[in-house]
């Protein structure tokens, strides 16, 4: 099962390139942003999100009750927040 989620995560990724951008401008924020609520939604939530996508209840709770692609679609949400 956590071969599945590394696989769809590897295929979300591609190159990288712009999940290390990502990444970049989360620790930039988590330094320079003072404003709690920026705070939470543009920083806690996308982690959030993140850690989730690896826990494995919540793997198996999506592959439960939906399909693969849309368990791919849950990393889409860590640009929409």
């Amino acid at each position: 099962m956590f071969e599945k989620t590394i696989s769809v995560f590897h295929n979300y990724i591609g190159n990288g390139l712009v999940f290390l951008v990502f990444f970049i401008c989360i620790i930039f924020l988590l330094c320079m942003e003072k404003d709690k609520l920026k705070r939470i939604f543009m920083i806690y939530f996308p982690i959030f999100i993140f850690i989730l996508f690896f826990c494995p209840f919540f793997s198996a709770a999506v592959e439960k009750f939906l399909d693969e692609e849309t368990y791919y679609r849950v990393l889409w949400l860590l640009q929409l927040l």
